[in-house]
């Protein structure tokens, strides 16, 4: 049985955020279905009225979206902890992660918009073993109070499901959270909270690349097992642009390494690879996985400096259980 009561704390420095279970389909039950942002999921630590910004495994970011900081603080929240993902949204208004991506590395970050969806400490009370629904109110309640444009709820849609997903795909968007109703605030990955995506996509550890005359042909992607041990996951040429070719070979070069850090390495039927230290994050998108664990039609999105490498391994979808 959860803890229904909350508790009076002091504010912690650090936690680590809930994490949503990817499934293959939608759940029974009464769940809460908001739009999957495509973005960099942002925790924001505010203590005595100032506010620090993490990424999910526990970077400070504050120095790269002041402005972002200066909407929270202007919240007026003293002491609390919120959850959301930080965004760039293109002319239609939906979340574009290449423009985030642009936004960074230009340091223009005035125009970005911070998505909150949970409220895990308020002042000196440990909202966290409290239901969704009482955190998501209170969170409402505080933001309808002080309105910011770069500080906004995350929605939550009383639609069916089946639907309100086929629209996200429509629109292009990355898919839906859903989030069981009455559920406490968990740190780490949840059944309580899912995800649904519209495409196949997710982080990989880049262990290689190979080279063709602009410097850059694909890079090798890996991912951690159970064991903790890296193995081959296939490679991806396609989806770079003159700016990120450049970009993702510059950061390769320093890393570059006379042995490989696959478990395989025979696995890789590439001739002259070049081999790297596996410190650097790319995101992929690709048709399907195969038995093997290659991906196929690989596609690059961008390279992801707020996820750990030890992080990052297949993400196997479940079957919700009912």
């Amino acid at each position: 049985m959860p803890i229904t009561k909350a508790t009076s704390v002091q504010i912690p420095s650090r936690f680590p955020p809930q994490l949503a279970t990817l499934a293959t389909r939608p759940p029974h039950g009464k769940y809460f279905w908001e739009i999957k942002f495509d973005g960099y999921r942002m925790m924001a630590r505010v203590h005595a009225g100032k506010v620090t910004l993490y990424t999910k495994n526990g970077a400070d970011w504050t120095s790269k979206f002041k402005s972002v900081a200066a909407a929270v603080e202007s919240l007026g929240l003293q002491d609390a902890w919120l959850d959301g993902e930080l965004v760039a949204q293109n002319a239609d208004g939906r979340p574009d992660f290449g423009a985030l991506q642009e936004a960074i590395s230009q340091k223009k970050t005035d125009e970005l918009v911070l998505y909150v969806f949970d409220l895990m400490f308020y002042r000196k009370t440990d909202l966290r073993p409290r239901k969704l629904e009482f955190r998501r109110a209170k969170l409402k309640k505080l933001l309808s109070d002080h309105e910011t444009e770069q500080v906004r709820i995350s929605e939550d849609f009383d639609q069916p499901v089946d639907s309100l997903l086929s629209s996200a795909c429509a629109m292009n968007l990355e898919g839906l959270i859903g989030k069981r109703a009455g559920s406490p605030y968990i740190s780490g990955r949840s059944t309580d909270w899912l995800k649904l995506k519209c495409k196949n996509r997710q982080e990989f550890v880049i262990v290689g690349f190979t080279q063709s005359s602009t410097g850059l042909g694909s890079v090798l992607l890996a991912s951690y097992d159970d064991a903790g041990a890296l193995k081959y996951a296939g490679r991806v040429g396609s989806g770079f642009n003159a700016r990120n070719l450049q970009s993702v070979h510059k950061a390769l070069k320093p890393i570059v390494t006379e042995t490989s850090a696959l478990i395989d390495p025979g696995a890789v039927s590439v001739k002259h690879a070049v081999w790297v230290q596996p410190t650097l994050v790319c995101e992929a998108k690709f048709a399907e996985i195969t038995r093997k664990g290659r991906i196929r039609h690989g596609v690059f999105v961008a390279l992801r400096t707020d996820i750990s490498p030890t992080e990052v391994s297949i993400e196997t979808p479940i079957d919700p259980v009912n």
